[in-house]
Parts: structure tokens; sequence; C-alpha cells
């Protein structure tokens, strides 16, 4: 655990990662929402800017990219149903609109989604 967090006192390690443990869960639940800095690093007990460099240091990544990947996760699943629409996957992955999921999807993933439902779908048929 001292790795995760070399600046903190290792009797405050623990309490820091169940702090996030509990704060990635919120984030998971809440995904849908924009999330709110201040109110997320108070949630914790942080000021904003000391919250920012414990969660990159706690998860390897910035609040926004990891907010941004569990959304595209979330994304993906919806996919694969070929019932629901690119549209309401879009709204249902917490993505303001259409356009911004199309862009960061292609950006991250290399394809837009259309093309990842029929890479992802056509086989199961």
């Amino acid at each position: 655990m001292q790795d995760i967090f070399p600046n903190v006192r290792p009797t405050k390690q623990k309490e820091y990662v169940r702090k996030f443990n509990q704060l990635l869960h919120h984030i998971e639940e809440h995904y849908m929402e924009d999330l709110d800095l201040d109110t997320l690093a108070e949630s914790v007990g942080f000021s904003k800017y000391h919250f920012l460099r414990l969660f990159k240091q706690y998860t390897g990544t910035t609040l926004g990219e990891y907010t941004t990947l569990y959304r595209l996760k979330v994304a993906e699943k919806l996919l694969c149903d070929p019932n629901i629409s690119i549209t309401d996957v879009a709204a249902q992955s917490g993505f303001s609109s259409i356009s911004t999921f199309n862009r960061i999807f292609k950006q991250y993933k290399k394809c837009s989604p259309s093309e990842y439902r029929l890479h992802n779908t056509s086989h199961k048929f």
C-alpha cells in the first residue's frame, strides 16, 4: 500500500485507500451525472488540488480520463445490443451529446460507434 501513496504516513494509508475505493464506487454509480470536482474532493476531505494529485496516484490516471474510460466501457456493452440506438447509447453512458460521444469513442477506440457495433454484434447472429 505504501507504493500507492508514498508521501502519506503508513497510519493513514488504509484510510486513503478506503476513501478512494468509496469514491470510485460513487463515480461508477453516478457516471451519467456531471461529476463536480469540488464536491468529489470535499466528499473525501481533501482540497481539490490535493485530491487531483492523490487521485492520479491511486488510479494512475486523471479524474476526467477515469470517468471517460468508465463511460466508454458502459457504451461498449450497450453497443452490443442492436436494439439500442447509438443516440440512446450515448445518453445512457453519460455523454452530453451524440457528437461528443462519437468524437471521444473514435479517439479512444479508433473506430466509430457504428463500426464497433458492426464488428461486435455480427458474429452473434
